[in-house]
């Protein structure tokens, strides 16, 4: 049998759950320490969680679940400053959560 070889470079991984006023974040670094917060969706906290996100181990990469039209401006600012941003399907992470936690 062969060795599993993980291809997948360390990174600081961040989930975000966007929401109208309120995100709600996780962030994981490669040492596999886990920090979760809420931070507003105003210029100020925009300002600070970026320079977070710049203060931890890089690459940072980030996976949020756009509600509306709300992820935007987020988006839009991690993009330009640089981050690995994508967009995950509520779809599919209901369907994943189903087809391992079977909920």
């Amino acid at each position: 049998m062969t060795a599993r070889i993980d291809v997948t470079p360390v990174a600081t991984w961040a989930a975000i759950d966007i929401a109208k006023r309120h995100h709600a974040v996780l962030i994981e670094t490669p040492d596999e320490k886990r920090r979760r917060f809420r931070t507003a969706s105003s210029f100020e906290d925009h300002v600070a969680f970026v320079a977070l996100l710049h203060s931890l181990p890089q690459p940072v990469r980030i996976a949020m679940e756009p509600t509306g039209d709300c992820h935007r401006t987020l988006a839009y600012r991690l993009v330009k400053e640089g981050f690995d941003v994508c967009l995950v399907s509520s779809v599919a992470g209901a369907r994943y959560r189903e087809a391992m936690f079977n909920s």
